[in-house]
């Protein structure tokens, strides 16, 4: 998404960028949104400013950096993040890429539990020997499982392992 009108709030809260922060403030403030500085495609102060407007936009960041500046800059009349009105629709995309994401990992472990009880249930895995094949594809299933939760979704999948008769280290 861009910034198409240097004029408005969009290009009063450029120009304001531009006369109360330097360089030096500009890489702080892309460091406090965790933006690489170096990586915004403009050219000087004033393109890696725009750039950076573009965007906390497009990540729905603008709240955060107007209060960023304003900590920084308190006597300045910064505008309200209430006057860029795309931001709210940002927000919700955002939001929605959230509940996405979300549902995802809810998949990812209902899928996992679905296969392993299918190993437990069908392929013998609680009472297999150490080296059985249904073992090693229990520990890759789970493997790749770990690597695509988040924490909590981690949490869940290593306390189903360890209730009563679902896990057991290996046998001797």
């Amino acid at each position: 998404m861009s910034i198409k009108q240097p004029d408005g709030n969009w290009g009063k809260l450029h120009a304001r960028l531009l006369h109360y922060f330097d360089v030096e403030e500009l890489r702080d403030l892309c460091f406090h949104l965790g933006v690489e500085y170096d990586d915004l495609r403009g050219e000087g102060r004033k393109g890696k400013a725009r750039e950076l407007l573009k965007f906390c936009a497009r990540d729905g960041k603008i709240e955060e950096l107007l209060t960023a500046i304003q900590e920084r800059r308190p006597q300045v009349d910064w505008p309200k993040a209430s006057e860029f009105p795309q931001t709210a629709v940002w927000q919700e995309r955002k939001v929605e890429r959230e509940i996405v994401a979300d549902h995802r990992q809810e998949d990812t472990l209902r899928k996992y539990l679905d296969q392993l009880q299918g190993l437990l249930l069908e392929k013998g895995l609680r009472d297999s020997e150490k080296d059985a094949a249904v073992r090693s594809v229990a520990r890759a299933r789970t493997l790749q499982a770990l690597e695509r939760l988040d924490g909590t979704r981690k949490g869940m999948l290593v306390r189903f392992l360890y209730e009563p008769g679902q896990y057991r280290p290996d046998k001797e």
